[in-house]
């Protein structure tokens, strides 16, 4: 990001940095990007998945804390509901 790469660029299946960060349960990083950032943290991926259905996934709640207190959707369904 120092580097000029975009908050919001996505993958090849359209998921986010933020995404990637929650699916590494990596909760400073989940930080950094919805604090310093401005990370979106309602974007689905092509399988309607948000940040919330990766960070949901680990027994640190921390990253999931971090995405429910700026305002991530709980009540989202994915795609075939996985």
């Amino acid at each position: 990001l120092e580097s000029g790469a975009k908050v919001d660029a996505l993958d090849g299946h359209e998921g986010t940095l933020l995404m990637a960060a929650a699916m590494s349960n990596a909760p400073r990083c989940v930080a950094l990007l919805l604090h310093e950032h401005g990370a979106w943290p309602h974007d689905k991926n092509q399988f309607g998945r948000t940040a919330v259905h990766y960070a949901a996934r680990w027994p640190d709640p921390r990253a999931l804390a971090l995405l429910l207190e700026a305002g991530a959707e709980v009540d989202t369904d994915a795609k075939g509901n996985q």
